[in-house]
């Protein structure tokens, strides 16, 4: 009955939304700053035509030839079976990139090392991001499980490794290859079509204090990196939250005291730079060495 009813007032223009999401937010432990709310508080996503060259993937990655799934795809269409080329570079992406855990691929100082240092990869929050560290756990470990779900329709966890790096086992590398395999076909044919089968990217948008912006895609890694290797120029994008470089002291991890306020304005710059990590030297000379 729910789902008919929530349909039912979907067409007439309604939206069913949960009541503690429109219930006024207290700001006295922000300090009171009204502009808290917008990384504290719920509010609903816009649509902007973004620019793919401004884009960062998988958390650190331009969306560039250093993006091992731009890469990957770059390679599938140079080579004479798109499957085997997009197999060899994202397997030699998986054997060369392996970070010990969160701290060595953030790579920050300050309390920051002592909050990632032996958590797993996929535990690492950025400064401007909410939530904890175990909820962040949780989080990519059910998408994990989801994401793989859809492609092999079998339960298979994040013991069997996680997207963003290295290691893997085989059925996980199977279907990250069979992701990118598919949406490159599907993209050459038909084209990026967004909100359809081919699904919404969603990124936070990054404003440095010249107003210059970077997207750091959050749902739709595949897709906005496939776009990339197709020299798609601008795809729209669902804009989740503002960052500005100015708020750094309203920024939920550094008010909880897992960054200071250097290490989370280091970390916000090194996206505009496009500088990766050395835990990636590996990655970029193998890339250097293959021009």
């Amino acid at each position: 009955m729910k789902p008919l009813l929530k349909g039912i007032l979907e067409l007439l223009g309604y939206r069913i939304i949960r009541s503690e999401l429109i219930r006024p937010l207290d700001l006295s432990p922000y300090g009171g700053n009204p502009k808290s709310i917008f990384y504290h508080g719920w509010r609903q996503p816009g649509l902007v035509q973004a620019s793919v060259r401004d884009g960062i993937g998988l958390h650190i990655f331009p969306l560039d030839l250093r993006h091992p799934f731009v890469s990957a795809v770059k390679s599938g269409l140079a080579s004479p079976d798109l499957a085997s080329g997009i197999r060899l570079r994202l397997r030699q992406f998986y054997d060369r990139y392996q970070p010990r855990d969160a701290l060595e691929l953030l790579d920050v100082g300050g309390p920051s090392e002592r909050v990632f240092r032996r958590r797993p990869p996929w535990a690492l929050l950025f400064p401007w991001e909410q939530g904890t560290i175990a909820e962040r756990v949780r989080s990519c470990e059910a998408a994990e499980v989801s994401d793989n779900r859809q492609v092999r329709r079998a339960t298979l966890g994040i013991e069997e490794g996680w997207a963003w790096c290295g290691p893997v086992s085989e059925k996980k590398f199977e279907i990250e290859v069979s992701k990118l395999v598919s949406l490159t076909d599907s993209m050459v044919k038909k084209g990026f079509r967004a909100g359809l089968s081919d699904g919404p990217i969603t990124a936070n948008a990054l404003i440095r204090d010249d107003k210059e912006i970077r997207w750091q895609i959050r749902a739709g890694q595949h897709r906005a990196a496939v776009c990339a290797a197709l020299g798609i120029q601008t795809v729209p994008i669902e804009v989740g939250l503002i960052v500005e470089r100015r708020d750094v002291e309203l920024w939920p991890q550094v008010i909880n005291g897992n960054y200071d306020t250097s290490a989370a304005l280091a970390l916000f710059d090194r996206m505009f730079s496009a500088t990766l990590t050395k835990c990636l030297d590996g990655w970029l000379s193998f890339l250097e060495s293959n021009e």
